[in-house]
């Protein structure tokens, strides 16, 4: 079964939100802790909802004005406070504060297909560890490795966010392998797996998917959307919204 991985509810200490069905909360399991600069536009986020819950969640600068995220992460805000450059979830110095943000008109609680948002921002200035990635145009295909960041939870029984930005590499596989765990997926809908057990998990949800490219940069391919309702550490695949099957969306909203 589908489990959105759940935005995580910031009160006094971290606990996870979950519904029945899905959770919006990834975390990355085994991974590695990043190196400061290693993923500059890399953002961490408290969301603030119209009924005044606090929710974290992760995204990516594509543009100085833009973060692109995932819808299940947007959905229901009343604004975004915003950090950039840090490595740590709870040592951060200034933020950017936003109400203007978009999610897709398609976006699907049920199917999470569309699982995309973008929020616009005032002008981000941009330094060597705040930097804006591009994004990706190409088809990622089966056997492809790629990597996520986040600040998800180490553990299906600790459900709080880390305090230091991880990292892990995963393999994509089809589509077709991935509806033996899940339902049917839609093509712009990805599927990986870890090496050989890294997942994302609970908090690292609306994270960039990256590829390597040859010239040895990165561009943005997926966003974190969801994991196995089963749990982060069992090896099920992890889902993404592939980045490029929505690049006309992004553009449109991003200017």
């Amino acid at each position: 079964m589908l489990y959105c991985l759940c935005r995580i509810t910031l009160v006094s200490v971290v606990k996870s939100n979950l519904t029945s069905v899905t959770s919006f909360e990834p975390r990355i399991i085994h991974g590695t802790v990043a190196k400061t600069g290693q993923f500059p536009w890399q953002v961490s986020m408290n969301i603030v909802t119209v009924t005044n819950e606090t929710y974290f969640c992760g995204g990516a600068l594509v543009s100085s004005t833009a973060v692109l995220t995932a819808a299940h992460c947007a959905l229901g805000a009343q604004y975004f406070l915003i950090w950039t450059g840090t490595l740590s979830s709870v040592i951060r110095k200034g933020y950017f504060l936003s109400r203007n943000y978009v999610v897709h008109e398609n976006y699907s609680t049920l199917t999470l297909n569309s699982d995309i948002a973008l929020i616009t921002t005032s002008k981000i200035s941009f330094k060597d560890t705040v930097q804006s990635i591009p994004l990706g145009t190409g088809y990622v295909g089966v056997g492809s490795t790629l990597r996520v960041s986040g600040w998800g939870a180490s553990s299906d029984t600790n459900k709080a966010i880390t305090s230091q930005l991880y990292y892990a590499d995963l393999l994509t596989i089809g589509n077709n392998l991935c509806s033996l765990f899940y339902r049917s997926l839609s093509a712009s809908q990805l599927c990986c797996i870890g090496i050989p057990n890294e997942s994302t998990c609970h908090g690292d949800s609306g994270g960039p998917l990256i590829q390597q490219t040859s010239n040895g940069g990165w561009v943005h391919v997926g966003i974190v959307s969801f994991t196995a309702k089963a749990g982060c550490t069992l090896g099920y695949p992890t889902g993404f919204t592939r980045t490029a099957s929505y690049l006309d969306w992004i553009k449109k909203h991003m200017y």
